[in-house]
């Protein structure tokens, strides 16, 4: 059972039941509904979410792209947050490491695990998690019919 199991039970049996063209259009909606709430969308996190959403895919190089992303976008988050910058400013950060995370794990490999990791990462985004819960389950139980 993935962690994530407890916050949608059965969600890791659910994405492994879909095919990947699925798994990866639940997560790249779940995307799109995070970036919302993120201000400041550089443009380059901005193409990979595109990519995401409108190719229904990222390329290897667009993968590790997204990675470097989330790694660049940790490292300000935490230096931020050390330096007493306000919570906006530096969770902003975080978000935007997050949402880079959860593309690479989505559209990174074709495994139903990274697909939920990637669900699981959008889910710190906000502090409600509860609008990115809805909207998996709702995706979820639409793809199952």
């Amino acid at each position: 059972m993935n962690i994530f199991d407890q916050k949608i039970p059965g969600i890791s049996n659910q994405f492994r039941d879909l095919p990947l063209e699925k798994r990866r259009a639940v997560t790249a909606k779940a995307c799109e509904l995070v970036s919302r709430s993120i201000d400041d969308l550089e443009p380059a996190l901005h193409e990979l979410l595109k990519s995401a959403v409108h190719k229904n895919m990222l390329s290897h190089q667009q993968v590790e792209d997204a990675l470097r992303y989330a790694a660049a976008a940790d490292k300000q988050y935490f230096r931020l947050k050390e330096q007493g910058a306000d919570k906006f400013t530096w969770r902003n950060w975080f978000a935007k490491a997050r949402l880079a995370t959860a593309l690479a794990d989505g559209f990174g490999s074709t495994t139903s695990d990274k697909a939920v990791a990637a669900i699981y990462e959008l889910c710190f985004v906000e502090e409600d998690e509860s609008a990115v819960v809805e909207l998996v389950q709702s995706e979820l139980k639409s793809q199952h019919l």
